[in-house]
């Protein structure tokens, strides 16, 4: 009940809204879409509010949300901070208020333009996670392109290996099938400086061209 009032007062402020029944329905969202902000309450059918977002932090360890809950206790506001949400939020929700910290998100965390612009005529489109090269779209398997993904969700941090064959390959997948995967990567590129190896380590994606843009997506 709660996200339907949520979605019924501010989805028209938003460019998009997407509400989820449970823990489990939001991550499949998340899967298939991104979103600059998620609002999130603790108690949630089939998968909990918590467990929903360490998996999404796990794959992208920037993504912004709230934790509402009706549970106010020293346990979940501590955790809440722990993850580093935006607000916490006890219920019952005076909209007023949600307003205004959505208001102060917005104006305060302006998302980087639609586009990445990577060396060697790459160009990078962030929300419909599409690669360019010189203007013309580079089509990628499912995996390489989860893959390559998955590195820019963590751009300039070393991605372990362990943590691609996990989230990438369902861990099922050798140290030798990640090298063959980056070597097609970069051939479909026509760039072998866009990812490093880190020795014994992971693989680096470093991205630093970028434009200003103000869209935003709520989930």
């Amino acid at each position: 009940m709660c996200g339907e009032i949520i979605k019924k007062t501010f989805m028209k402020y938003c460019l998009s809204f997407e509400w989820a029944k449970d823990g489990k329905d939001g991550l499949e969202m998340y899967h298939q879409q991104k979103f600059d902000l998620i609002i999130c309450d603790i108690i949630l059918p089939r998968l909990n509010g918590f467990d929903m977002l360490e998996e999404i932090l796990y794959e992208n360890p920037n993504q912004d949300f709230i934790i509402i809950t009706s549970y106010d206790t020293d346990i979940n506001l501590i955790k809440s901070l722990k993850m580093k949400a935006f607000f916490y939020f006890r219920k019952p929700i005076d909209m007023r208020d949600l307003q205004i910290i959505l208001v102060n998100y917005a104006l305060n965390n302006q998302k980087p333009t639609q586009f990445h612009y990577l060396e060697n005529g790459i160009k990078l489109d962030m929300i419909n996670e599409q690669i360019y090269k010189n203007d013309q779209e580079v089509f990628l398997s499912p995996k390489l392109k989860k893959f390559f993904w998955f590195l820019m969700s963590n751009a300039n941090q070393v991605v372990a290996y362990e943590s691609i064959i996990s989230y990438v390959y369902d861990n099922e997948a050798s140290l030798n099938t990640l090298r063959m995967a980056i070597v097609r990567i970069k051939k479909f590129l026509e760039s072998e400086d866009i990812i490093t190896n880190v020795s014994g380590a992971g693989y680096l994606l470093k991205i630093n061209k970028t434009e200003p843009n103000t869209h935003n997506k709520l989930a």
